[in-house]
């Protein structure tokens, strides 16, 4: 679903006139159209647009990605951040959460990545971490 809407709220809100939005970007009949649901301009045009207006193409494409993220990948991308910033204690708990039975392929390069640099920043086990490599 395009959200037409918040690009044409935020354009006004900035007080930019079509013409001015899409000076040296497209002309403004294709800016227009796209207001009004008629027609979608060509990706690179979305961009340059979506830029200028200080908006991402996910602002106006928005795309729920959670919704299609496994349980794996949810808990994968936590344990990353609380590695990151070194919190051992929320990653270690968060990684016991890994359902390695359901691992699918596309998680195993995350999953082992975690566990290196575990071993390697939060550990400080470099036998660990050759194991692992």
């Amino acid at each position: 679903m395009i959200n037409i809407e918040k690009f044409i709220s935020t354009r006004k809100r900035l007080k930019i006139s079509q013409m001015a939005l899409c000076t040296d970007i497209c002309t403004q009949a294709t800016l227009s159209k796209f207001e009004k649901h008629q027609q979608v301009p060509a990706f690179d045009i979305m961009i340059a647009l979506c830029e200028r207006l200080g908006l991402t193409l996910n602002d106006v494409f928005p795309i729920n990605v959670t919704a299609r993220q496994t349980n794996n990948e949810r808990v994968l991308t936590l344990a990353t951040q609380a590695l990151f910033y070194q919190n051992i204690g929320k990653f270690e708990h968060l990684i016991k959460q890994v359902e390695i039975d359901k691992m699918v392929d596309t998680e195993r390069p995350t999953y082992q990545i975690t566990q290196y640099f575990s071993a390697v920043i939060l550990k400080q086990d470099c036998l660990k971490a050759k194991q692992i490599i």
